[in-house]
């Protein structure tokens, strides 16, 4: 009797435990909900709304600022460009028009994200590579194009803060090489991993030629571009592993076209910004994805087309995906311009010797 007692008293208090735990695991599941519906409205408008409602002030302050920032500089480098119908004395507006678009994407992402416990599955990104091969499939679904599939390749070399790459892509009569050279201006390095932190800093100049033998033209491209990324754990604990990556550059590209021996000279700017996570430990197993904007349209995917008059134009839009496992990697790559362009690559790293 005695002990049936006691099993009851046992049960009893094991039920008076749990049901408080149940019940905050409940309330936090909710809080979280109310906090993810927040980023999104009124987030769209007002950033941090999200980690406001999740009770993180100072993230929600600090996303609220991003916003202001970037909305001063879409202002300022946007208005000119679009009241010329960008014309080309306002394109040095791009150079605030990208970094303040950059500012409104990544905040609204980051809003989302940190607001909805995003951090609970990220992890830390990849060592810096000595050295990165990859070979893959490119699939182009473009009806304007006599090609659709095409092999890939690719090289690049860390060699302390020297940085040396090579790529290409050929099929169907058609065929692209690319070099590239640049130097680390800030941030870790091969064998230097754990000092530098995620934030890094390159200066990259790069010369290609594409061939469109059944088009009847080649494009001889130079350029040089900044690109950058920043750990987002900077502004709060809610976007550990998150990461925002931003270039701009100039170029120039030469096309020349077989029939009558034409040549046309044009020049070129370029931007990037993306969003992304990643998940994993960041050496032996990790997965970094990132959605992006690139502001140019000679690539496979050209530029969305606009229903506008004006002499502008948008880029594509993007998203990629690489899964590692210990030196062996599979990319995924997905890019919508006025082409789908469909990418998938396996890879081999060497990854730094030391962390």
């Amino acid at each position: 009797m005695l002990s049936r007692r006691r099993a009851a008293l046992v049960a009893a208090v094991s039920l008076a435990m749990v049901a408080p735990a149940r019940a905050d695991e409940s309330a936090t599941r909710a809080r979280r909900g109310l906090a993810t519906g927040a980023a999104i409205v009124p987030g769209l408008l007002v950033r941090g709304a999200g980690h406001w409602v999740a009770g993180d002030r100072r993230t929600a302050k600090r996303l609220l600022l991003i916003e202001a920032v970037g909305l001063g500089l879409v202002a300022a480098g946007g208005i000119p460009v679009g009241l010329s119908g960008g014309a080309g004395e306002t394109m040095p507006g791009l150079a605030l028009l990208l970094p303040g678009s950059a500012l409104l994407f990544t905040s609204i992402a980051a809003d989302v994200w940190g607001a909805a416990g995003g951090a609970c599955l990220t992890g830390e990104p990849l060592a810096p590579d000595v050295l990165a091969l990859s070979l893959g499939y490119t699939f182009v679904a473009d009806p304007r194009v006599e090609f659709a599939n095409l092999a890939t390749a690719g090289a690049e070399a860390r060699l302390g803060h020297a940085l040396l790459g090579a790529s290409g892509w050929f099929g169907d009569q058609t065929w692209r090489a690319r070099a590239a050279a640049g130097y680390r201006v800030f941030g870790a390095v091969p064998g230097d991993w754990a000092s530098k932190g995620h934030d890094a800093l390159d200066v990259i100049a790069a010369a290609a030629r594409e061939d469109r033998g059944a088009d009847g033209f080649a494009v001889t491209t130079t350029e040089a571009h900044v690109q950058g990324r920043v750990d987002l754990a900077h502004i709060g604990p809610s976007l550990r592993g998150t990461f925002v990556n931003l270039g701009l550059g100039l170029g120039l590209e030469l096309i020349d076209y077989r029939a009558g021996n034409a040549t046309d000279v044009s020049g070129l700017i370029t931007g990037h910004f993306g969003w992304g996570f990643v998940v994993g430990d960041g050496h032996a197993r990790a997965l970094e994805v990132e959605l992006y904007y690139e502001h140019r349209r000679d690539t496979l995917a050209g530029g969305v087309t606009l229903p506008t008059p004006g002499n502008g134009f948008v880029g594509y839009f993007g998203a990629a995906a690489t899964a590692w496992r210990d030196r062996w990697g599979l990319t995924a790559t997905v890019d919508a311009g006025s082409a789908w362009v469909f990418a998938l690559a396996a890879r081999v790293r060497l990854p730094e010797v030391s962390r």
